[in-house]
């Protein structure tokens, strides 16, 4: 890509960057409830594995030049999916009041707190070097005291790494008065070096361990091969990734689903599953959302894939292939929810669904409590919650707690080539 920043929270509830710019007025003079709280206060606590891994953990890839897109990380040995590749702890926090001279000024105590070194290894990272668009992000420190040029220009700096490079660290969430409180944004030193792909090979969340940025592979990952995550909600259509990339990260996206095309791990899957089923045909799977065009490429794609691993009996990619078919469900849920409560609900229960068999052979992966587990499970309770929604809405039966409706169209797909894995999954 053209920089190496990462976007606001991740997929698949990604929001547009932080680009908020301040006009040049006097805002009221609201005070933050709490200006300048210990960043320390804002994270979760690690769980045994997370603190193993962050006290004897060696990163499995090295920051080399990606040509085009700058620098990038690749894998220094083969990387298996599931394992750790980072858990990192967030740097800089900011805490999302809605007045800008309160965010700027909680951002830049929260910088001030640093060390010596880690504040040039935030000014390091990727920013805004328009002279316009710096000039006027110096408004957002008009209250901030006299500051010299020098001071103002780091200031400035700051906000911009910031606006460029935080993942969301903590939602936003309803107080006991009925008010909502402030979510918070964060840096993560490390992280802000991955590069972005639409059909990345690497999951992560910030917000499942809160202040924790943790990464592992959704597929296996070779020597020499580059590391990527998305940096926002990567079933969106193509037009309105790239939208949203050019006016956040000013790069165009060329990843193999951005171009059309199928991925090197696809062909790998095809090959695997032709050597395991010689006289049986590749599974095509046809859309089961009526998709045309461009989204009828990535759904069959997705379910492909699903068939195929279903098929090899790979529990933890077919794991993270159901995850990504649910968040494209998800993703269809959202773009309609507005207009056709039918239509949603259909996406909805087909996310739920894929969601659904992604925690049932999780289970047979994962430890007790696993950060990507209990993630997961979030997700599928919230889609739970959505369809319960809808369905009060459209006065038809509600789901019960626990349960979820599929549409015989879904279980089809899903059990096509099921009895052809070799033995339990």
């Amino acid at each position: 890509m053209a920089d190496n920043t990462v976007p606001d929270i991740p997929s698949p509830d990604a929001k547009e960057p932080d680009t908020t710019v301040p006009d040049n007025t006097v805002s009221d003079n609201t005070v933050p409830d709490n200006p300048s709280p210990a960043t320390s206060d804002l994270l979760g606590s690690p769980t045994p594995s997370e603190q193993e891994h962050l006290s004897r953990h060696e990163d499995p890839f090295v920051l080399e030049d990606a040509g085009p897109k700058g620098a990038g990380y690749f894998a220094t040995r083969d990387i298996a999916v599931g394992e750790r590749v980072l858990v990192e702890r967030c740097s800089l926090i900011q805490i999302n009041y809605q007045n800008i001279y309160d965010r700027s000024n909680n951002l830049i105590g929260e910088y001030l707190k640093l060390s010596l070194e880690d504040r040039q290894k935030i000014l390091d990272l990727h920013s805004e070097s328009d002279p316009v668009q710096r000039m006027r992000h110096r408004a957002a420190f008009a209250r901030s005291g006299p500051l010299t040029e020098d001071e103002l220009e780091e200031c400035v700096t700051v906000r911009l790494v910031h606006a460029a490079n935080c993942f969301e660290v903590k939602k936003a969430r309803s107080k006991p008065d009925g008010s909502l409180g402030h979510s918070r944004n964060g840096v993560f030193i490390k992280a802000s070096r991955f590069n972005h792909s639409c059909d990345p090979n690497c999951w992560y969340s910030t917000t499942a361990l809160p202040g924790y940025f943790i990464c592992t592979p959704c597929r296996p990952i070779k020597a020499g091969e580059e590391l990527t995550i998305t940096y926002l909600p990567n079933h969106a259509m193509k037009q309105a990734r790239h939208r949203t990339i050019e006016r956040g990260w000013k790069f165009v996206c060329e990843c193999n689903k951005c171009e059309g095309v199928d991925s090197e791990y696809d062909a790998q899957l095809e090959e695997a599953y032709a050597l395991r089923y010689p006289n049986e045909p590749l599974p095509r799977p046809t859309s089961i959302s009526k998709s045309t065009g461009e989204r009828l490429v990535d759904e069959r794609r997705l379910l492909r894939r699903v068939l195929l691993l279903e098929g090899l009996g790979w529990p933890r990619e077919l794991f993270f292939a159901y995850l990504n078919a649910g968040n494209f469900y998800t993703q269809l849920y959202n773009e309609t929810v507005e207009g056709d409560l039918q239509s949603a609900l259909r996406h909805a229960e087909r996310s739920i669904f894929f969601l659904d068999s992604a925690i049932t052979i999780g289970i047979q992966c994962w430890p007790p409590n696993e950060i990507i587990m209990e993630d997961t499970k979030d997700e599928a309770n919230g889609t739970r919650d959505n369809i319960r929604a809808m369905q009060r809405a459209l006065n038809i039966p509600v789901l019960p707690q626990g349960s979820a409706q599929t549409s015989s169209a879904v279980t089809a797909v899903s059990i096509q080539i099921a009895e052809r894995s070799s033995g339990p999954l």
